[in-house]
This record gives structure tokens, C-alpha cells and sequence, in this order.
């Protein structure tokens, strides 16, 4: 598998679709999904190529899958952190941390607690009570260090605010007061597009093609997306984009992720993005089992149960608009991203086994579990660094 990754920086607010909260606010979301990624490159597709077989297969049929952009540290960090390899991770929803000083982007606050591996019930530095973190919902590590103390990390935001106007008076319509956050300028994001090398090398060749996109003597390919809400007014993301491996050094396997850690019986599933799963019967499933994500890759290390003996999971609908049909897109339930599914190997695993083991489980990472993987939807990380879990 090669990829293209993608830096996009904002110029301009930039306010990503999100639903509206209690009360007239509508809060901009801290990520690109991967399918706004989809539908923002196709935009930029030739027009007389839209439609056509090969973009059918490039952006329809699963050949290329479109990843999504996730927040990194904005300024001189954000390019050491680009520089470094660093990986955004998503916040599991088994993060705890003191109700009273939790680690914030500017204040590191007392350190977390991860449920799955500590039973503790209140602070270890000062004692509170704790409380689950859902926000920020991505963090890092510092320090070019995977095992330094996560920090949090999103996007700097604005709030503005605006009276509901009728069109063509521009009038108050009410004396209700709404508003919106947005992105706020200069923040930088990091995503990928995955797919085999001659699939990805198709996609640039045709990418290329279009009006909207410069590309320098660097491969690397620059051009602005819009997403979100009033893109056609707003701010837009100037992304830059480059394949990776180099075509150029032969057909070498490449992935973004960061490998698996294998420390003693227990595996910890944690979703990057929101799962689409469905049973035999095609039912949404709010747990998963270990069929669902290991499939037979696991064959040779045996599970306790193929239930989890742990979870931490929330649900969510996902739905959209289709803009070529006019008409909102079929909402789906899915498993929310930041899910925690454990599971526990029957044996313990030695030093000759463990290779083996991060192996396999590195070739269950790469591929997605669920429903509209090519989309980005069921991202999964095993054992990534955290407060307990891949230590």
C-alpha cells in the first residue's frame, strides 16, 4: 500500500458542518471526514470527466480511500510534529482525568487515567473526583517522544454571532440571536488518501488535469479546498499534497499509522473514526466482537472471549446531503469515534512470538472494519500510546 498525505492550512474561519447544539448555536466539527474530503477533491475534478468510469472507480468504488484531515499543533511545532512523523490520535472515550484541572492545549493540568487498565476513582495528584474526557477529542505526544505524557490537542476556534434575516428584506426575521464557531486562521491539519500504487498514480495523473492545481518540481501538488458551510464566501484550506514512499525508490510498502505495541495479553481497539457495522441480520451492532475486527488474522493466538471484556463506546448517527441528488443522504447508526473495545489473549505472548504477533496486527490496523471504509469510517488503532495502554 502507498498514500498521499495531505497538509492543509486554513486561510480564512473555516466552519465545518456539525449539528446544531442545545439552544441557536451550531458548533464547527474538529476534523474533515474523509467523506467531505471526498466530495472537496471531486470538486476539483475536470467537469468533463465527472461521472466518468474512471472516476467511478477512483472515488465510488472503493479503490482509494479517503482518510479524512485530523488537527496538528499550529506554527513551528506543527512542522516539527510534520517533520517527526507524529500521529494525531484520537481521545478514547476510556480517558479520565480530574474533574477540576484537566490537561488542556494551554495548561497541562493533572495527568489522565485510562479505565482499562486503573480501577482508581479519583485524582492522583489531588484527590478529585474524575471526569471523561470528550473534549478535546485528539491528542498527541510531545517531545518527539511516543512515550512522553499525551497532550491535548484542537484547533483554535471563534464564536460569531448573527439575528436570523429574511432573505429579501434582510430583516430580523425573530429576535432570536444565533450563532457559529469556526476554525480559526492558520491552523493546520494533516490526513491521508490510501490505495495500491497504480490506483493512487491514476488518481494524480487525472488530478493533475484540472485547472485547479499547481504542481512543482517537488511532486508535490497545491491547491485549496472548501468544506463546510458558506464555503463559497468563507475561508478554504490550501493543501499541499505528496506520495508516499517515493514513486521513484521501487514499489515499497508504506503506512502512515503507527505500529501496533504488543505488551502482555491484552489488545486495545480504539476507533479513530466512527464504525458503520452491521450483523448478519443488518442491524446496527453497538458492540464488537473479535470476528468483526481481527477476523482470522488471530488464528495462531487465541482470545479469552470473543467478547470484549471491557468497552467504553458511544453511539452516533451519521448522515449528510448529497449535493449531485439535492436530497439528504440515508442516515446510518455507527459506533462513535474514541470507542474502547478490550479483548484478552488466552497465553501469554513471548519474545519470539512478539514480532509476529505486531505483524498480524499491523495487517488488521491498515484495513478498516464496517461500512463505507473508502469514506473513512472505521479507522481503528491497536495498543496506541497512552496512559496505560500500549506501555
Amino acid at each position: 500500500m502507498t498514500y498521499l498525505r495531505l497538509i492543509a492550512t486554513t486561510r480564512g474561519a473555516v466552519t465545518i458542518s456539525r449539528a446544531y447544539l442545545s439552544g441557536n448555536h451550531m458548533e464547527t466539527a474538529s476534523h474533515v471526514s474523509g467523506s467531505m474530503l471526498r466530495g472537496a477533491l471531486a470538486a476539483l475534478w475536470e467537469k468533463d470527466r465527472l461521472g466518468n468510469s474512471d472516476f467511478l472507480d477512483l472515488f465510488c468504488q472503493g479503490k482509494i480511500t479517503f482518510h479524512g484531515l485530523f488537527p496538528i499543533p499550529s506554527g513551528d511545532e506543527g512542522e516539527n510534529f510534520i517533520a517527526t512523523g507524529r500521529f494525531p490520535y484520537r481521545m478514547p472515550l476510556s480517558a479520565f482525568a480530574c474533574k477540576y484541572h484537566p490537561p488542556a492545549t494551554e495548561d497541562p493540568g493533572h495527568s489522565y487515567i485510562d479505565a482499562i487498565q486503573s480501577s482508581d476513582k479519583e485524582c492522583l495528584e489531588c484527590h478529585a473526583p474524575l471526569k471523561q474526557c470528550k473534549s478535546p477529542e485528539y491528542y498527541y505526544h510531545g517531545n518527539d517522544n511516543p512515550e512522553s505524557r499525551p497532550r491535548p490537542l484542537e484547533p483554535k476556534k471563534e464564536v460569531y454571532l448573527y439575528h436570523g434575516s429574511e432573505r429579501a428584506t434582510r430583516r430580523a426575521r425573530t429576535a432570536a440571536l444565533y450563532s457559529y464557531s469556526s476554525i480559526c486562521n492558520e491552523e493546520q491539519f494533516i490526513g491521508w488518501l490510501s490505495g495500491a500504487p497504480a490506483d493512487l498514480g491514476k488518481f494524480l495523473e487525472l488530478f493533475n488535469k484540472s485547472l485547479h492545481v499547481r504542481h512543482d518540481k517537488d511532486d508535490e501538488y497545491n491547491f485549496g479546498l472548501r468544506v463546510g458551510i458558506g464555503k463559497k464566501r468563507r475561508g478554504f484550506l490550501e493543501t499541499r499534497m505528496k506520495q508516499y514512499p517515493d514513486p521513484d525508490r521501487g514499489p515499497k510498502e508504506a503506512d502512515f499509522r503507527p505500529a501496533p505495541v504488543v505488551n502482555g495479553r491484552v489488545l486495545v481497539v480504539v476507533l479513530q473514526t466512527p464504525a458503520i457495522v452491521y450483523d448478519n441480520l443488518f442491524r446496527a451492532v453497538t458492540d464488537l466482537d473479535a470476528q468483526a475486527v481481527f477476523g482470522d488474522m488471530l488464528q495462531s493466538y487465541p482470545l479469552e472471549d470473543k467478547r470484549p471484556f471491557k468497552r467504553f463506546s458511544a453511539r452516533l448517527v451519521i448522515d449528510g446531503w448529497s449535493n449531485i441528488h439535492r436530497l439528504p443522504r440515508k442516515p446510518d447508526q455507527a459506533i462513535a469515534a474514541g470507542s474502547v473495545f478490550a479483548y484478552r489473549l488466552r497465553n501469554e505472548v513471548n519474545k519470539g512470538q512478539k514480532k509476529d504477533l505486531a505483524d498480524r496486527l499491523k495487517a488488521v490496523q491498515a484495513v478498516s472494519i464496517g461500512e463505507r471504509c473508502n469514506e473513512g469510517y472505521g479507522q481503528i488503532l491497536i495498543n496506541p500510546r497512552f496512559i496505560g495502554i500500549g506501555e
